[in-house]
């Protein structure tokens, strides 16, 4: 859905996701954080990249280390204050970020959708 929003371009949508944690999940895990990111170009502004879903995850809490959601809406739009979103391709990437108890912080992502 594309709609103004505060004098700036706005994409609302839903998606549908299932994807396992658990083998990042491990005994120096603290927290994943888990993120649905778009990311975009214009000729204002050549990299935009817009966090539109997130959510925690506990290595305490396995009944969420596997995300099954089907028909989300994103809990943040989708914006561009330069209104120049509309009619520009948008890439989609599942992102995480590996909290350790102990040591490095780590992340990674990979490209979900086009």
């Amino acid at each position: 859905m594309y709609d103004r929003y505060f004098k700036e371009d706005a994409v609302s949508f839903t998606f549908d996701m299932d994807i396992d944690l658990t083998p990042i999940i491990n005994w120096n895990t603290h927290t994943i954080f888990a993120a649905i990111v778009c990311e975009f170009s214009t000729e204002v502004s050549k990299y935009n990249s817009v966090t539109v879903w997130d959510q925690r995850v506990m290595r305490e809490s396995p009944e969420h280390h596997h995300i099954k959601l089907t028909n989300e809406h994103v809990e943040y739009y989708l914006t561009d204050i330069n209104r120049k979103i509309k009619g520009t391709d948008i890439k989609i990437y599942f992102r995480w970020e590996h909290m350790s108890t102990i040591g490095l912080y780590y992340e990674d992502m990979v490209e979900i959708g086009a």
